[in-house]
């Protein structure tokens, strides 16, 4: 199968959920892992507070130098690689939901 089929099935599958599913802008979110950052934000504007994903074994807030402040909800765990094992992916999957069912008003997020 070439890379062009596997991507149209992708499109007709995902074409065929929104079609058996209503879901609301707030409920359709994207996220994007830069570096060591995780960011979400939904189809409806609302954002999640950031995942910063540092690799070291001790960290102190005087370890990190931001342009602005962040918000209270920004986390900060730590990696000895800077790697995402599988404890802080099911971590962000924690805080990605915690933040999410704030803004988010279906049972079924997208």
């Amino acid at each position: 199968m070439t890379a062009s089929m596997i991507k149209l099935e992708r499109f007709v599958s995902f074409s065929e959920l929104l079609g058996q599913r209503r879901f609301a802008p707030d409920d359709m979110w994207d996220f994007d892992e830069k570096g060591f950052i995780i960011e979400a934000i939904s189809a409806g504007g609302h954002r999640i507070p950031a995942f910063y994903i540092a690799p070291g074994i001790v960290h102190t807030y005087s370890t990190y130098e931001f342009k602005n402040p962040i918000d209270n909800d920004t986390a900060l765990p730590k990696s000895s690689n800077g790697w995402s094992p599988d404890e802080l992916t099911l971590h962000w999957l924690k805080h990605f939901d915690n933040h999410a069912q704030q803004s988010s008003p279906g049972a079924a997020r997208l």
